[in-house]
């Protein structure tokens, strides 16, 4: 069974236009992809949400996961959920390059497109990620103090070294 996105209304009419064939759809076979392919075609919103979700799963076709992150990424501008699943493949690098802050910006357009529901999973992702990129941050800072102070250790080193060559000789 496929998961229908939050509709927002400017993806009414697609969702409308799917209806004749949403039956057929419910039922799990490779078929859907051939149903689904005049409406990807159209530009229909909800019909490529529905084949990424099934090139994301690899049930019933191969899984493709740059194929999915390509259709969820062109329904996005008109689909909150395909918002979401882009940012959450931002997050894992499934399909596309990993990328914290292209998944935040994708979480930040489901939270405001989005249902309740949607608005309040994407807050919930976003405060996540920018933990781990405050948390990132920090530890570069310390890796770079780190190799400051291993620098500083070695300058010493190298300084004392040749001085008390120096003044052996003296």
């Amino acid at each position: 069974m496929f998961t229908l996105p939050v509709l927002a209304s400017s993806l009414e009419d697609d969702y409308k236009e799917l209806l004749p064939d949403i039956e057929f759809l419910n039922i799990q076979t490779a078929a859907n992809l051939k149903i689904l392919e005049p409406y990807i075609q159209k530009g229909n919103a909800v019909a490529m949400y529905m084949a990424a979700q099934m090139y994301e799963s690899g049930e019933l076709i191969s899984k493709d996961e740059t194929k999915a992150f390509e259709l969820y990424l062109k329904s996005a501008d008109k689909n909150p959920a395909s918002q979401f699943a882009v940012a959450n493949m931002y997050v894992a690098g499934k399909g596309c390059e990993p990328s914290l802050e292209k998944a935040i910006d994708y979480y930040q357009k489901a939270a405001l497109n989005g249902d309740e529901s949607l608005k309040t999973s994407a807050e919930q992702k976003i405060a996540e990620l920018q933990n781990i990129q405050k948390k990132e941050a920090l530890l570069k800072e310390i890796e770079i103090k780190a190799l400051s102070a291993e620098l500083i250790f070695n300058f010493l080193l190298i300084f004392f070294s040749k001085n008390k060559l120096i003044f052996n000789k003296e």
